[in-house]
C-alpha cells in the first residue's frame, strides 16, 4: 500500500515512471552529483529511462529517497520488474551508466 501511494505521488509530481525506470538520486550540493546529472541528462535525451531525483527536493522526491533508504549521493537505483532493487553508489562513467540504465 505504501509503495502504491509513493508511486501515485511521484507520478503526479515527478518523473515519468515505468516498471523499469531507474532513478539517479542526487543532492544539488554534491560535486560528484553535478557530474552525474550531466551524464544522465545526456542519456535521458537519447531515450534512456531514468529520472533524476533530488533527495532534498519536493515532498515526492524526499519520500522516494526515504523509501529506497538513500544514504549517499549520487546513487543509481535500478528497478527491474519482479526483481530486487539494486543500488549503485558513487559517480560512474558514462559507459557504466549506459550499461546500468534501461533504454
Amino acid at each position: 500500500m505504501v509503495k502504491l501511494l509513493i508511486m501515485l505521488f511521484v507520478v503526479t509530481s515527478g518523473p515519468r515512471i515505468t516498471p523499469n525506470t531507474e532513478y539517479l538520486m542526487i543532492s544539488k550540493s554534491c560535486g560528484p552529483c553535478i557530474k552525474a546529472i550531466k551524464i544522465v541528462s545526456k542519456l535521458q535525451s537519447e531515450g534512456y529511462d531514468v529520472g533524476i531525483i533530488n533527495i532534498k527536493g519536493n515532498p515526492a522526491e524526499r519520500v522516494l529517497a526515504k523509501f529506497y533508504k538513500i544514504k549517499m549521493t549520487p546513487t543509481l537505483v535500478i528497478r527491474e520488474y519482479n526483481k530486487k532493487t539494486k543500488k549503485v553508489v558513487g559517480l560512474q562513467s558514462e559507459k557504466r551508466y549506459r550499461e546500468l540504465i534501461s533504454q
